[in-house]
């Protein structure tokens, strides 16, 4: 957090609470041409966020899910130190 500092979004002003549902969805039939594993199948992550109900309850979601995964994989592929991104957990 020092060299790269950590921000926060603005409270959203809506007279509704927001929800967010993820989908991890996997095509069977078809092969993933970007891997080099040819068991691999072609994978698709959606979010989407809709108004939810005044009374809803919940954890407040992180503004990137398994941030520790995505460093590594950003480190791997653009040499980018997995640390640099560590901030990211704290948003």
């Amino acid at each position: 957090p020092l060299l790269m500092p950590v921000f926060s979004f603005e409270e959203p002003t809506g007279p509704h609470r927001i929800g967010t549902k993820l989908y991890h969805w996997v095509d069977h039939q078809r092969n993933e041409p970007y891997s080099k594993n040819p068991n691999n199948r072609r994978e698709l992550m959606v979010q989407i966020w809709y108004p939810a109900a005044e009374k809803s309850k919940g954890d407040p979601e992180p503004y990137i899910r398994n941030i520790n995964e995505l460093s590594k994989g950003l480190e791997k592929t653009l040499s980018i130190p997995a640390f640099a991104f560590s901030h990211m957990e704290l948003v």
